[in-house]
């Protein structure tokens, strides 16, 4: 018994006629009875309740415990890892134990194990983990886990860029360790690579590695262009496993793209009727000291018309900025659509081929809110690609069609279409379509038509096919209550 007494468990020891034969001190610390005499023993079962009632340090509510006792004891049947909460906020794991001496039963063994630590200490394990996976769910790059046996983890970031919807979907996307994984290292390209010189295995073996290469969205089947960047996990000195992070490059990919190709687009545009101009210029020169003034307007002409273009290059670099930057100014005013637009063409009687153009407009449309030089703008952009993709002959159709709360116009030219490889990028900054569409511009006035639209709270698209003519529309709203 004395080996006994010092475990820090509670052991008590109550015979079949319900008296104490033993208690240790974890018994008389957990329940409060270290200022009680030191006689426990011999003790019936209502005079420990007493005791324990009278105790002045929380413990298990004496009547609880004791109704449970009498419970068990009826029962007569082993319990084991019975879970006891006290007053004070401990948790103990309980076992009863019947005791027989000889074939017989002697009595009954209680056994209170202190967990409230480890208790403790899961729950913080378990926060911290928490934490962890909320900062690893948050992080909106790529993160997965893994060991040599597969990937056991990664974040909601990973499964949306490869576009799966699980951890094993993911590892199976990305290739199963020791088998090849398919990197490629051009967009359009499709070499394979040994799975060994993957960023992720060389991690597990001690390395801390980095790899560019283009990979797939399964479920929009998009490339993406991804920077891996892998590292081992260390666990007392021992390699545990290797944690990669994937970064998505396309967007800026794409902007370098962008970059590269606006760079040289308004190098090139700009050369082109500078060159006229400089040309026109030195051929200036001569005509005049040669006297030869009968020939110098067509001249003047020329520069005059190529400083037209440089100026409205410039006018729509300048006018992105400003929509971009949400610098944009605007002037909304009333307008009725079935007067606007007759004074819009005779206004514009110098610029547009008005016997070509057939106006459809209502005078039951409801009014709408415009600004008049920003409606302008878009009509004259849509208005003259009408013009000059199209035939001088043919005829150019402008509609207004009321629909609840907008009113849809649209223009409509009878040219050669817009291929349909082209149309879901129309509206593309700096894109221009192939063919018969290419502008004397740098790709700007459909994408500025479609801010200057949506700047009115309006919509704007296009249909089109090869060989039949194009027809833009967009959208106005009713001003509320005049519909």
């Amino acid at each position: 018994m004395r080996r006994i007494s010092s475990i820090n468990s509670g052991i008590l020891l109550v015979t079949e006629e319900e008296q104490v034969e033993f208690a240790n001190q974890g018994f008389r610390d957990i329940f409060g009875l270290d200022n009680t005499p030191p006689d426990l023993a011999g003790l019936s079962a209502s005079e420990m309740r007493d005791r324990i009632k009278n105790s002045k340090k929380g413990s298990l509510h004496p009547d609880e415990y004791l109704n449970r006792i009498r419970e068990i004891l009826d029962r007569g049947e082993p319990v084991k890892n019975e879970e006891i909460h006290t007053l004070d906020g401990r948790l103990f794991l309980r076992d009863f134990v019947p005791v027989h001496i000889q074939g017989m039963l002697h009595g009954r063994l209680w056994i209170y194990v202190d967990i409230t630590e480890k208790q403790r200490a899961e729950q913080e394990r378990e926060r911290v983990l928490a934490e962890i996976e909320a900062i690893l769910q948050a992080i909106p790059d790529a993160v997965y886990f893994g060991t040599l046996q597969g990937i056991t983890r990664c974040n909601a970031s990973a499964l949306t860029m490869y576009g799966v919807s699980s951890v094993e979907a993911f590892q199976q996307h990305i290739g199963a360790l020791g088998a090849k994984f398919r990197v490629r290292y051009s967009e359009h390209g499709d070499d394979l690579v040994e799975l060994e010189n993957r960023p992720f295995v060389r991690a597990l073996n001690g390395e801390v590695t980095q790899l560019d290469c283009w990979t797939t969205n399964v479920s929009t089947g998009k490339s993406i262009l991804m920077r891996s960047q892998a590292a081992p996990v260390r666990l007392r000195e021992q390699i545990i496993g290797a944690v990669a992070i994937n970064v998505d490059l396309t967007d800026r990919y794409r902007l370098q793209e962008q970059m590269q190709s606006f760079v040289y687009m308004v190098s090139h545009d700009l050369r082109a009727p500078l060159s006229i101009i400089l040309g026109y210029v030195y051929l200036l020169h001569g005509l005049l000291a040669e006297g030869n003034y009968e020939q110098v307007q067509p001249g003047i002409d020329a520069i005059e018309l190529g400083t037209r273009r440089m100026n409205t290059m410039i006018d729509d670099l300048v006018e992105v900025a400003r929509l971009e930057g949400g610098q944009l100014q605007m002037t909304l005013q009333p307008a009725t659509l079935s007067e606007y637009l007759p004074t819009y063409l005779t206004r514009n009687a110098g610029i547009l081929r008005l016997d070509r153009i057939h106006v459809e407009a209502p005078a039951t449309l409801s009014p709408v809110l415009v600004d008049d030089a920003r409606l302008e703008r878009i009509l004259i952009n849509l208005l003259s690609n009408a013009q000059k993709y199209s035939a001088p002959e043919t005829p150019i159709y402008v509609q207004a069609v009321q629909t609840g709360m907008e009113v849809t116009l649209s223009v409509c030219d009878q040219g050669k279409g817009i291929h349909h490889d082209d149309l879901p990028h129309l509206f593309e900054r700096f894109y221009r379509a192939r063919g018969a569409r290419q502008a004397d511009s740098i790709g700007l006035g459909l994408y500025i038509t479609k801010l200057l639209v949506e700047a009115h709270g309006g919509r704007i698209w296009v249909e089109s096919e090869p060989g039949t003519g194009s027809t833009f529309y967009f959208t106005l709203p009713v001003i509320e209550g005049m519909q």
